[in-house]
């Protein structure tokens, strides 16, 4: 034991000598400065304790650990109210992550073995535990070591992170991933961390330097490399933008290939002048700047402000403007190009070491340039614009654009943005070249100074004349081409329709798949490495588990000398691979062989990870029998990631299932002192006051909607959840919420209060408040994807409303939001990808005052699947109850009405009419009345009829003796039904609906597996008669459900299958029926079972295709040589491509007997079959040929022949059909198609 012993603290003594030391916040509340809010939460939880207030004191720990969770003050004091409550588990957690903890923060080595020595008293497991982390890490150093010495940077950081899988705390990997990661490489960094450039300085020496430069006159200084940096903003934008835009200047360089060590030519060191207000800008700059520019380049400097956009948006219109410098340099650029080409830089983005992320889209130019392209297009130049007024409503042409017959201005960012965007990234989505990127790179000089009809022929002439031709050898089947106008007149139509499909696929509108590796394969055909690089790279981002793509990639890395990054990829395809059920022991094999040639210590790491593993595997076994589901989540989580072993995350989830606990510690996202982390965009909406946030936007007005946030600097990449606490009264506060997936200051999601306006005495309208979830893009759009009431905090008469509080709160698992008010699940939303919900956070305020307090955030690894793992118990939970979660049914199949009577048409089940999407509506003749919905359900009913849409409608069982005289006057489509109610009460369905919370009309929408997709109001006002084409609240997730299930494609599928597709395999006509078989690979056969049934056919006719060598034989013996020929052609029309060792291959069969003698009978019913009608002999003479040939076609048609003597119309049709018939074969009796 004491051998042991000596091990482990010598383990932790290592960890010691590498800890960070005190920040200087810690030292000045050390030194006596005003207590923190974390100090208070301890010394609270503290006297809780010693009053034996339990509850009250986990809740102050609680509040300590989201201030600060790598106390261990705060580790101590959870562990002893675990002792205290008697929760053993928590106990061993907690005193397992205080040990940690004080090692890494060099607590003294007496207290390191007072705690390990209480710890191994507990819980003797927890000794193992420490004895397997010191072992492991032991054996892993000196290889980390070694790989970082080969400059082998992601070698050395997968065995860094394998050690801090061990221990998360240990300080000598966090430090060397920290150095290795700040490399300038792009794919180093999502193992970096940002510098943290204030890590040095104090808040009171940040305070004081900010007084001291707070006027434009005293304004601070920066000299870098490549710029000078001055501002009054603030010591924290100096530092920041001047890091930023030192990282941004080395990309430009190698963007522009100009100023590199390469070409030699000189860069001039420019500034930087950051203003902080607007006006200061006007006033102060030089020139001075046009009255509606947010920024300029002057040629000796670059000049913004941070006001109103706050520090993100400053640093966009900084990569714009300092675009410019090289744009000169390096182009002859002007006008619309010029600026064009600046605005592509918007959409970069600085990733944590440094290196630069580029072409991205700028979506504050994109939403707008979309918006405006929707409501058509200018006439001219001058359409719509007003100086000094808002941007026009509609978009010039791209004729327009490219004469640059116009005065620059605001109006034109969006579209020369646009075009420049467009031409660098429209693409053929088959081989993925990008169309015109090669000849408008060419354009850029060719075009200097050019303007009107000869810019527009020059264009045409270099850009349109000149389109990337399609790369040979890539299939095309019968996808069409991309449209490729001759003229830049035709091409408007096509930037147009290209734009607003990636607006909505920003949105998380519309999900568009990319089949990267096929496009890197297309690319690496004609050999452009380039270009096969950016595929692979956004591939990879894509489908990060893809082990085709991995192993692919891997090989183009090895191929080209970087066997560092290639061995990474390799080693997790080989990981994916081995945990498929069955594995593919050839691709193992394979992968296998390559990372022997390009990591020699493999084996190495494969014997450390492999122990690892197996001792991993046999301790988390003992936690869990030991009932211990903390220590055994929080093992199993990190090695089961690091590792990936799926057999620990199913420790994972038993663990969190038995318990019902969480590792998940929330963090608090406001200090409760200042704005530190947050960016206000320059307005002074938000203001700290103490342990709240006050928010107030002018006077609170019901008809205004305009808005402000503040925005947290943080982002994630993972699941998440963020929550705070509101106090927004009636008549004071139009709306108030949270932020989440924040792109930049006017595109985000978000969760909005609205506390609803002061209600008259006499209002009989229902009293609530809602609560929306919507998304905020471009000019002001909003997108409402659920509007759901929620109950209205009004005080008692005489009472004060000051303590109205209301909780609001998202979780974000996956695609999937579920909103939360006062702890009810409110409202759930799928978007088409994670990717639209990931982004910034932060609080919104509209016109009025309202309060924040407990704002809190929880960022999750991406890999952590604790997020979807608890939503799935909660949904479960709530799926075992049979109740609503408050009173919504979305992600669950809703209970079926009970009716009293039908009174139109009659339904039994959601489940009777297939796989269809469905509209429930509630209703009633009084709301109806007020609220029209009929003709708008008719409507809907009528455009979506193609899809299978049905409605089923639901009257208030208060209409059971008025419904049919109603429905005269007023035709519902689909069933109607009559709610049915047993002595008093609203009737069973409108109970089991919460009609009295959610009132008439009530809309649910089904997806086509019965569960509930949207539910909601339509969204129409009292007494507005519904207009054909008027918009409702329904439109947009209908929308989504029919492009998400692709319930438009099926239906045209389908149509054209039973029409035509069915028949020509029936016939055998193969070739002509391939294109509708491929085609069904995209639909879902869940859903759709004769999509599944051609899709078993599919799955069977390319099995069949690889195993074609084998195949041959097998035919050839069984005298059907000729069916295995239509094969061979079906394979090759497929776009398979045979070889000449295949085709070699394959010869045997496809000459053989059968086949010969299937062609000589072909020859003899050419000769024999036209006399079959008037020579009596020839039909006994053309089966007695038939029969002798050694072809089973032959010998089976003389058979039916010989039966259908004397039938001369069944005797033609044997002959007219007998060409085919080993085709029909083929499908028939070979793949059992009926």
């Amino acid at each position: 034991m004491r051998t042991l012993l000596a091990c482990s603290l010598a383990a932790l003594a290592a960890l010691c000598a590498f800890a960070p030391p005190p920040s200087p916040v810690r030292a000045q509340e050390s030194a006596g400065a005003a207590v923190s809010p974390f100090t208070l939460a301890l010394d609270a939880a503290q006297r809780s304790l010693d009053g034996g207030q339990l509850p009250k004191a986990r809740e102050w720990i609680q509040r300590a650990l989201e201030r600060d969770a790598k106390s261990p003050r705060a580790w101590a004091l959870r562990a002893r109210w675990a002792e205290a409550a008697k929760e053993r588990d928590d106990l061993v957690y907690s005193l397992y992550t205080q040990l940690r903890l004080s090692a890494a923060q060099k607590a003294p080595k007496a207290e390191l073995e007072a705690l390990r020595a209480r710890l191994v008293a507990l819980e003797p497991l927890m000794n193992e535990l420490l004895t397997m982390n010191a072992r492991f890490i032991g054996a892993l150093e000196p290889l980390a070591a070694s790989y970082e010495k080969d400059l082998r940077p992601h070698s050395a950081i997968g065995v860094h992170k394998l050690i801090l899988a061990i221990d998360p705390e240990y300080a000598p990997s966090v430090a060397a991933i920290e150095r290795i990661a700040a490399q300038p490489d792009p794919s180093l960094a999502d193992s970096a961390k940002p510098k943290d450039l204030l890590a040095d300085v104090s808040e009171e020496w940040i305070r004081e330097f900010d007084a001291q430069h707070a006027t434009w006159e005293k304004r601070a200084k920066l000299e870098r490399e490549n710029y000078t940096t001055y501002t009054n903003a603030g010591y924290e934008v100096l530092v920041r933008a001047a890091e930023a835009m030192e990282q941004m200047n080395l990309f430009y360089r190698e963007f522009f290939q100009y100023g590199t060590e390469e070409d030699g030519k000189s860069v001039p060191r420019i500034d930087l002048n950051i203003f902080k207000l607007r006006s200061e800008y006007l006033k102060l700059g030089i020139g001075p700047p046009v009255e509606w520019s947010g920024g300029h380049f002057t040629g000796n400097a670059v000049e913004t402000f941070v006001e109103g956009s706050g520090f993100d948006g400053m640093t966009q219109t900084l990569f714009h403007e300092a675009a410019h410098q090289f744009v000169s340099l390096a182009t002859r650029a002007v006008g619309w190009l010029n600026e064009g080409l600046a605005s592509f830089f918007e959409g970069c983005a600085i990733l944590p070491n440094g290196s630069v992320l580029m072409n991205l889209p700028a979506n504050h130019r994109l939403f707008p340039l979309a918006d405006r392209m929707e409501r058509g297009w200018m006439s001219g130049p001058s359409d719509g614009i007003t100086p000094g007024g808002p941007d026009p409503e509609r978009a010039p042409t791209f004729r327009i654009v490219v004469e640059n017959a116009y005065e620059w201005g605001p109006p034109w960012y969006a579209p020369t943005w646009g075009v420049v965007f467009f031409l660098y990234n429209y693409q053929d989505p088959i081989d993925g070249r990008f169309i015109y990127r090669k000849a408008f790179r060419e354009y850029i000089n060719a075009s200097g100074g050019l303007s009107g009809d000869t810019a527009i022929a020059k264009f045409e002439e270099v850009v349109l004349g000149q389109p990337a031709p399609p790369i040979a050898g890539v299939e095309r089947g019968d996808a069409p081409t991309p449209p490729l106008p001759k003229t830049i007149d035709a091409l408007s139509e096509v930037w147009k329709e290209w734009i607003v499909a990636l607006r909505d696929e920003q949105l998380g509108r519309r999900k568009v798949e990319r089949p990267y590796l096929a496009w890197a394969r297309a690319a690496l055909r004609e050999k452009n490495d380039v270009v096969a690089a950016e595929h692979f790279e956004k591939g990879l981002v894509a489908t990060p588990l893809d082990p085709q793509l991995l192993e692919e990639f891997a090989e183009f890395l090895g191929e080209r000398q970087n066997a560092d990054r290639a061995a990474k990829l390799a080693t997790t395809a080989l990981r994916v691979l081995e945990a498929r059920k069955p594995a593919d022991a050839r691709a193992v094999d394979r992968v296998e062989r390559l990372l022997a040639k390009w990591d020699p210590k493999r084996g190495t790491i494969a014997k450390s990870r492999g122990e690892l593993a197996s001792a991993a595997q046999a301790l988390v076994a003992k936690l869990r029998a030991a009932n211990l589901p903390l220590v055994t989540m929080d093992v199993s989580w990190r090695l089961g990631r690091d590792l990936e072993l799926d057999a620990l995350f199913s420790e994972y989830e038993a663990a969190l299932r038995a318990s019902g606990k969480s590792l998940a510690i929330w963090e608090l996202a406001y200090n409760e002192k200042n704005l530190e982390g947050w960016d206000s965009g320059g307005n002074t909406a938000f203001q700290p006051a103490g342990p709240l946030l006050d928010a107030k936007l002018g006077e609170y007005d019901a008809a205004r909607f305009d808005y402000t946030s503040l925005a947290l600097r943080r982002v994630t990449s993972g699941d998440f959840s963020l929550e705070c606490d509101l106090q927004a009264k009636r008549g004071e506060s139009n709306f108030c919420g949270l932020v989440f997936g924040r792109k930049d200051t006017n595109n985000f999601h978000a969760f909005v209060l609205f506390p609803g306006a002061p209600r008259a005495a006499d209002s009989k309208a229902a009293d609530n408040a809602w609560v929306d979830l919507a998304s905020f893009s471009g000019d002001g759009a909003t997108k409402t994807w659920r509007h759901t009431p929620v109950k209205a905090l009004t005080a008692a008469a005489g009472q004060s409303s000051s303590g109205e509080w209301r909780k609001l709160r998202i979780d974000v698992a996956g695609a999937v939001v579920d909103c939360w008010v006062d702890g009810e699940l409110v409202a759930t939303q799928e978007f088409s990808s994670a990717d639209a919900l990931r982004g910034g956070f932060g609080l919104l305020t509209g016109p009025g005052k309202a309060r924040y307090k407990e704002v809190r955030f929880l960022a999750r690894d991406p890999r952590d699947p604790a997020g979807a793992i608890e939503r799935r118990l909660r949904m479960e939970a709530l799926e075992k109850s049979g109740a609503s979660a408050g009173g919504s049914f979305v992600g669950r199949v809703p209970p079926f009405p009970r009716v009293a009577r039908w009174a139109q048409g009659s339904r039994a089940s959601w489940s009777e009419k297939g796989p269809v999407p469905q509209v429930l509506a509630l209703w009633s003749v009084q709301q109806n009345d007020l609220v029209r919905i009929d003709a708008w359900l008719a409507d809907l009913a009528q455009r979506h009829a193609a899809i299978g849409l049905e409605v089923v409608s639901l009257c208030s069982a208060n209409d059971a003796q008025a419904v049919d005289e109603y429905l005269r006057s007023h035709p519902f489509p689909g069933a109607v039904g009559v709610d049915f109610r047993e002595g008093v009460g609203m009737g069973a369905s409108a109970e089991a609906y919460s009609i009295a919370r959610f009132n008439l009309p009530r809309i649910l929408l089904l997806d086509v597996d019965g569960k509930v997709a949207w539910e909601g109001d339509p969204g129409f006002k009292i007494g507005e008669a519904w207009q054909a084409g008027g918009e409702s609240y329904l439109d947009t997730p209908l929308k989504e459900l029919i492009e998400r299930r692709k319930l438009d494609v099926a239906a045209k599928w389908m149509a054209r299958w039973r029409e035509s597709g069915a028949v020509e395999l029936a016939n055998g006509e193969l070739a002509r029926a391939w294109p509708q078989i491929a085609a069904a690979r995209e639909l879902d056969g869940a859903l759709f079972p004769l999509a599944h049934d051609v899709q078993r056919l599919s799955s069977a006719l390319e099995a069949a295709f690889a195993e074609l060598p084998k195949l041959g034989p097998q035919f050839e013996k069984a005298g059907r040589g000729p069916a295995f020929a239509a094969l061979v052609d079906l394979a090759q029309t497929s776009g398979i491509t045979l070889d000449k060792r295949v085709l070699a291959q394959l010869k045997p069969a496809l000459e053989g007997v059968s086949s010969k003698d299937w062609e000589r009978a072909l020859k003899q019913l050419e000769t024999l079959g036209p006399k079959l009608g008037s020579d009596p002999g020839a039909a006994a003479q053309l089966v007695s040929k038939l029969a002798a040939l050694k072809s089973a076609f032959a010998q089976e048609l003389a058979r039916a022949l010989e039966a259908a003597s004397g039938d001369a119309a069944h005797s033609a049709a044997l002959l007219a059909q007998a060409r085919r018939e080993p085709a029909r074969w083929l499908v028939r009796e070979h793949f059992r198609w009926r």
